[in-house]
């Protein structure tokens, strides 16, 4: 009895990356939402402002700091 066996690990590490780059991004995504909806608001600048980019976020405001 013979038996072929078929490698499929490029397959299955190609689907693993490809799901924990769907899962990093809806997570940054959500980060980003969390961020806006803790921001001061005055004229909205600030909040309109942030931007993610992954699990980095930016603004060019200058007030951006920490607020107390």
């Amino acid at each position: 009895m013979n038996a072929n066996f078929e490698g499929n690990a490029d397959k299955v590490i190609a689907a693993m990356r490809e799901a924990v780059e769907n899962a990093l991004e809806e997570c940054g995504l959500q980060a980003e939402k969390y961020a806006k909806k803790l921001a001061p608001v005055d004229t909205g600048r600030l909040r309109n402002s942030i931007a993610g980019l992954g699990f980095a976020f930016f603004t060019e405001m200058e007030y951006s700091g920490k607020q107390p």
